[in-house]
């Protein structure tokens, strides 16, 4: 699983851009966080969608201030993250 994260402004109307956006490049990502300033992304991490990933961060850099976000960035979920996550699901 890798997590694409972006900073932007806070409003709805950038929400539905960026989400728009990425989803034109992998459908299959979903929206897990909506911090004040932070939009947290699931991104499918099997081969086909991979492939895609140079074509949506080559198309963001030329969108970036047209979608209203200051900067992104992506990381691969750590062993730690996982365990976080059964835990959560597990006291759930």
């Amino acid at each position: 699983m890798f997590n694409f994260c972006s900073n932007f402004a806070g409003s709805d109307r950038v929400e539905a851009a960026v989400s728009a956006f990425i989803r034109t490049h992998l459908p299959e990502a979903v929206l897990v966080e909506n911090l004040s300033s932070e939009l947290i992304y699931q991104l499918p991490d099997d081969a086909s969608s991979v492939s895609k990933f140079e074509q949506l961060f080559v198309d963001l850099d030329r969108r970036i201030s047209e979608l209203g976000i200051s900067g992104y960035g992506i990381s691969n979920t750590s062993l730690e993250e996982v365990w976080l996550l059964c835990a959560e699901v597990k006291c759930d």
